[in-house]
């Protein structure tokens, strides 16, 4: 009994820790809070395996319009900062793919490290290591996956 009450509690948590990025933040927020996110990262991050806040927000502009959605990953992608403009880049692959393309070849020379997190490990890639990554589509798996709480 005590065992079923305590699942309940933790689940509830659990549920709320997550409820209001997912359905209170604006797209407002999640603009502001991409264009300064520390980290690139899908799937299961730090020791719980959560969902990272940046793709809690790219989660968020893609519940937008196409066409809205697709505005506004342009504009995080104009952001000097690397990990937004990743973010931007699979957002831009998946909305429309012949814009992806037209930025993917300037992308290929540009300075600059991407953080990123992959469950408990940050590290560092070159973004046109993560735009090759992008283009071979390894993040496509992620766009349909459900976050973690």
């Amino acid at each position: 009994m005590a065992a079923t009450l305590w699942r309940k509690f933790l689940f509830a948590f659990l549920l709320l820790g997550v409820m209001p990025m997912n359905a209170q933040t604006s797209v407002e927020q999640s603009i502001q809070g991409m264009a300064h996110v520390d980290y690139f990262a899908f799937g299961g991050v730090g020791y719980a395996g959560s969902t990272s806040k940046g793709e809690l927000y790219f989660r968020r502009i893609m519940l937008e319009p196409p066409d809205h959605a697709l505005a506004l990953f342009e504009e995080l992608y104009k952001t000097e900062n690397l990990q937004a403009r990743s973010y931007a880049l699979v957002g831009i692959r998946a909305l429309k793919p012949s814009r992806f393309k037209e930025l993917y070849e300037g992308v290929l020379t540009a300075k600059g490290d991407v953080t990123t997190m992959q469950g408990c490990m940050v590290g560092s890639e070159h973004f046109g290591d993560i735009a090759r990554q992008i283009n071979k589509g390894l993040y496509d798996p992620w766009l349909r996956a459900k976050p973690r709480a």
